[in-house]
């Protein structure tokens, strides 16, 4: 089987610029995108952008490496036109660039499971996780992957969104130090007068990270210091082990990393933090209105349903795919030491889908509980937490009408064994 890669655009100027050139949309789009600014998703500019020419050329594709194994056939195999043409689906990562964070549609691609259902993806990288929002709500693409919490505020402002898969449950997000820190855990007494290292004010841990501070009474900029600090590189790295911050809140992809790379790092993320949920792939209601856009919504998550399959019984596989589109993450590292921080940031998220036979998520890749988005909502608002775009939660948002499970059946709509058969015997180079 043939495989289609992802455009990956990695941005040359102001990424939400660059995605406004290449989309068209319609006037009803357009009068709701011109709302975006006003009702609190700043920087959502729509200005005249010169041509609305796709120039493809510019983007490089990611590396879709050696392995040779034939995806399984499947049920759903042919196009809409049933002409081998494939249909192409837009979606909005909140990673800053081509991330391990991002295996389920490398693995997705890569072993053929979007051929499969008729699709190849186009993957942009915005830069935060508010950007992916902004650029959804203005119709700039078909899905995004925000963090929960800008899901909420979206819908706390009138945007009709919703919620449709993620990879597992558990926090992204969480706070570390190294082993030999006086900081045991996560109090008052203990975090005041500390530095925090960050990946960036705009970054996707920033809301846990406020709200966790309120909740102990301590304030930025009087209690505690944001230092900035990357989002696990050696300027990270650099920058715990150096003492010039006593605290790192950043992602477990971004913990894992650095302990590959040498760095011993102590988790001390509060329990029930650590229980919230993670990004979801999330798209407007009114597009499901359209069947031909559920139809293909279904298929794009029927795809990397079929990839968490396959990575949970074949991680090391799937770590090597991971590696191979995200080079620049994993430089320097062996493949075992990469199979390291796949799990820790997949591997983990995605055993609630495959352990618990009792368990309504077992099977149903996607599946979210409810009940942890209302337990991040109600720390938002008591922790009165404003993100980088000034947003603040203050009543509670109905979120039966934000998280949708009512897919998750036709998603996993496949031949779970025959994806497992197929994952076990993945042939692929033994190292990087």
């Amino acid at each position: 089987m043939g495989l289609k890669t992802i455009r990956v655009a990695m941005p040359r100027q102001d990424p939400c610029i660059a995605a406004l050139k290449r989309r068209k949309y319609s006037r009803r789009r357009l009068l709701k995108s011109g709302a975006v600014g006003g009702v609190g998703l700043a920087g959502m500019a729509l200005v005249g952008c010169g041509d609305d020419d796709d120039d493809d050329d510019d983007e490089p594709s990611a590396p879709s490496g050696e392995a040779t194994s034939a995806a399984p056939s499947g049920d759903a195999t042919s196009d809409e036109g049933g002409n081998g043409e494939l249909t192409t689906w837009h979606d909005l990562s909140a990673a800053s660039g081509p991330s391990v964070s991002g295996s389920a549609v490398w693995v997705a691609r890569d072993a053929g499971f979007l051929e499969q259902e008729g699709l190849e993806v186009e993957l942009d990288f915005p830069g935060s996780t508010p950007r992916t929002m902004q650029l959804l709500v203005a119709g700039q693409a078909q899905s995004a992957q925000p963090d929960p919490g800008t899901i909420i505020n979206a819908g706390s402002q009138g945007f009709e969104v919703q919620a449709l898969w993620t990879t597992g449950a558990g926090s992204f997000f969480g706070f570390s130090v190294l082993p030999d820190s006086p900081i045991t855990e996560w109090t008052t007494e203990q975090i005041a007068g500390t530095n925090v290292g960050i990946s960036e004010f705009a970054g996707g841990e920033m809301p846990i990270t406020r709200g966790a501070l309120a909740r102990l009474g301590l304030v930025e900029g009087e209690d505690i210091e944001f230092i900035p600090i990357g989002s696990g590189g050696a300027e990270t790295a650099e920058a715990i082990e150096s003492g010039r911050v006593d605290v790192f809140a950043g992602s477990y992809p971004d913990f894992t990393s650095l302990q590959a790379r040498g760095v011993d790092l102590r988790i001390i993320t509060p329990a029930d933090i650590e229980a919230f949920p993670r990004n979801c792939l999330t798209v407007l209601s009114e597009d499901m209105e359209d069947p031909e856009f559920r139809e293909n919504v279904v298929k794009y998550c029927r795809a990397l349903s079929k990839a968490v399959v396959f990575y949970h019984h074949n991680p090391r596989a799937a770590s090597y795919i991971g590696a191979q589109n995200a080079p620049e993450q994993i430089e320097g590292l062996t493949l075992d030491e990469v199979v390291g921080v796949f799990d820790g940031l997949l591997g983990r998220a995605a055993s609630i889908y495959f352990d618990d036979p009792e368990s309504p998520a077992y099977r149903r890749i996607g599946y979210k509980f409810i009940e942890d988005w209302d337990d991040y909502q109600t720390f938002l608002i008591e922790g009165a937490v404003v993100d980088e775009e000034g947003i603040r939660l203050e009543e509670p948002v109905d979120l039966e009408a934000i998280v949708n499970n009512d897919l998750i059946d036709e998603i996993n709509d496949f031949d779970f064994d025959e994806v497992v058969q197929f994952a076990e015997a993945y042939e692929y180079p033994d190292e990087l």
